[in-house]
């Protein structure tokens, strides 16, 4: 049953369309609250209210687009604020 649900998971989020809220992986806001919190440790970095709030984050693929844009300088070894 375990290895069934991992590949279930594994495959699922090879999906960048697949929703996050209903009919998908059924993400809740809070859930998405504490992934950009986790983040924000992980990275060092912290996200700007404006942005996050105004974000239409439909799909898994959306978030990823979105955590790209917003951690850019990151990548490219620029300091951040």
């Amino acid at each position: 049953m375990g290895e069934r649900l991992a590949s279930f998971t594994v495959d699922s989020l090879q999906d960048d369309n697949i929703a996050l809220g209903a009919g998908g992986l059924e993400v809740s806001s809070l859930a998405m609250l504490q992934a950009f919190v986790h983040l924000e440790g992980s990275l060092g970095f912290t996200f700007d209210d404006g942005p996050v709030a105004n974000a239409k984050l439909s799909t898994l693929g959306d978030f990823i687009q979105f955590i790209e844009q917003q951690t850019a300088g990151l990548r490219e070894g620029e300091p951040q604020p």
